[in-house]
């Protein structure tokens, strides 16, 4: 039975995910990356220094960051962070518009449906995504603000 949920969910985020990608520019000024995708809408991303951090740490340094005059910023869902992979570039597959990327893991706000105690995140080595256990794994973070 597990092994059918588990396909079902791979095949429902893969499914989903290919049709995200977002068209982005960068603000210099600003240290953010803009980027507007049909299904998502326009959203403003960190992309200044990355951090590493356990999972509830990720959450909550998103939620008091403060950057490019913003306060309400947020771990990205999992299809928002698919969204500005690129699979045309590797080590990092990122949207070419990021300049502050560290290849590896980045955490989202999201839980897996497999399991509550496992945490979705995007591994920005190659685009590909999966679920990890949130105890004390430490992954980059990259925040997000609809904008």
């Amino acid at each position: 039975m597990n092994k059918y949920l588990i396909a079902i969910a791979l095949l429902f985020v893969s499914a989903n995910s290919e049709a995200l990608k977002a068209v982005c520019h960068r603000d210099d000024d600003k240290r953010v990356v803009i980027c507007e995708e049909d299904k998502l809408g326009r959203l403003m991303w960190q992309d200044n220094t990355t951090y590493k951090y356990e999972w509830n740490d990720s959450r909550r340094y998103c939620e008091k960051l403060g950057l490019a005059g913003y306060s309400d910023w947020r771990l990205p869902t999992r299809f928002e962070l698919l969204s500005i992979t690129d699979d045309d570039r590797y080590n990092p597959a990122i949207n070419e518009a990021f300049k502050n990327v560290e290849s590896g893991k980045y955490w989202t706000s999201e839980k897996s449906v497999i399991s509550r105690n496992c945490i979705w995140n995007v591994n920005f080595i190659d685009g590909s995504y999966g679920d990890f256990e949130r105890s004390s794994d430490r992954h980059f973070i990259r925040c997000v603000r609809n904008y």
